[in-house]
C-alpha cells in the first residue's frame, strides 16, 4: 500500500486543533517548529510504518480492526498537543522536565461508491518527546483510535 499525506485536509475535516500547554514555553515551540519538516517527515515514517505492521494492522475487516483492505494509504494531519511533564519530585531524583508534543491524524478508508462525504477510518497520535537542550526530538510510540 502506497502511503501518502493529503496536502490539504478533506473537506469533511473539521478544523485543526493546536493545543499548547501553558508550561511549553515559546521559545522552545519555536525551536521545535523550526525543525517541523523533519519531524513531519518522522511522522510518516512511522505512520508507514504502523500501517505495514501486521501485528497492528488486520489483513481484512474479518480479521480485526483496524483493517488492510479498507485503508486507502491516505491520512492528514488534524490536531497537534504540545505539553510538559514536570514534577515537584523530578529534582529530586535528577530527572529534567520532560517536553512532549503529538501530531493527530485521520487515516481514510477506501471509497466505498456508497457515500465518500466522510472517509475517516483509523485514528492515529504520534508522540514525541522534545530535547531542547540538543534541539532533538524522540519518537514516543503511535497510538492507534477508532473515529
Amino acid at each position: 500500500m502506497l502511503i501518502r499525506e493529503l496536502p490539504q485536509p478533506p473537506p469533511w475535516a473539521s478544523e485543526p486543533e493546536i493545543e499548547v500547554s501553558p508550561d511549553f514555553e515559546s521559545a522552545q515551540r519555536s525551536a521545535l517548529q523550526r525543525q517541523r519538516d523533519k519531524y513531519m517527515a518522522a511522522v510518516h515514517q512511522a505512520v508507514s510504518e504502523f500501517l505495514a505492521d501486521p501485528e497492528r494492522v488486520a489483513v481484512s475487516e474479518e480479521d480485526g480492526f483496524p483493517s488492510a483492505d479498507r485503508l486507502s494509504g491516505e491520512y492528514y494531519a488534524s490536531d497537534e498537543r504540545y505539553w510538559v511533564v514536570d514534577e515537584p519530585w523530578f529534582k529530586k531524583v535528577g530527572r529534567a522536565r520532560q517536553y512532549s508534543f503529538c501530531i493527530e491524524l485521520r487515516c481514510l478508508e477506501k471509497p466505498s461508491g456508497e457515500s465518500d462525504d466522510d472517509r475517516d477510518y483509523l485514528g492515529l497520535t504520534v508522540n514525541f518527546v522534545w530535547y531542547p537542550d540538543g534541539e532533538r526530538f524522540e519518537l514516543d510510540g503511535v497510538e492507534p483510535s477508532v473515529i
